[in-house]
């Protein structure tokens, strides 16, 4: 799907939204942002991402799904890492399989080095892509809110990694928090408007 059909088809699904035809949803995201759902399938997905203030998570990720996105407001800093194995490494992975809205940390048993390779800069109306598996963090601008339109493309047999430093306090599954839905019809609205 191209990135104009992604955006044509998150225009429609919000419209309906926002005309009472699709219920809203909104959720609180473990790193930070408000993720807004606009299309799920088996293997696909397109989604909302909104963080405020430049509010996030400094946690070093990988994805198991091929990421597009699209920067619609404010701007996006992403720095890419290579995570090598390492016995004597500072940090250690942890595999994340999502159930419903529930993340579970699994430890991968495997110490490794994290390093900054790339650092990107992505001001509004721009996009960047990202390959399943490669490790990454997502930073958004300083002020006022930040507002992306994220595809996603699944493979099979990968899973999401985190990584944590080596003796940081154990990583207890998280709930993603469904917002209210007044809340989750007003991010509907500012993305709408954003499109």
């Amino acid at each position: 799907m191209t990135g104009d059909e992604v955006t044509a088809l998150a225009r429609r699904a919000l419209d309906a939204v926002l005309a009472g035809d699709r219920p809203p949803l909104a959720v609180a995201h473990p790193l930070d942002f408000i993720c807004v759902p606009v299309l799920r399938t088996p293997g696909f997905g397109v989604c909302g991402h909104i963080w405020h203030d430049g509010e996030t998570s400094d946690t070093v990720h990988s994805h198991s799904w091929h990421l597009d996105s699209l920067v619609i407001a404010g701007a996006v800093t992403n720095e890419v890492f290579a995570v090598t194995d390492d016995p004597g490494g500072a940090h250690e992975l942890f595999e994340v399989t999502s159930t419903g809205r529930l993340d579970v940390f699994t430890p991968a048993e495997r110490t490794v080095t994290c390093t900054a390779v790339r650092r990107e800069e992505h001001p509004a109306g721009t996009s960047y892509r990202l390959p399943a598996k490669s490790f990454h963090r997502s930073l958004p601008g300083s002020a006022g809110r930040t507002l992306t339109l994220l595809s996603a493309t699944t493979l099979p047999d990968v899973c999401d990694q985190v990584v944590r430093p080596v003796c940081s306090a154990p990583v207890r599954p998280v709930r993603r928090r469904e917002l209210p839905h007044p809340d989750a019809l007003g991010f509907a609205g500012l993305l709408r408007s954003a499109l």
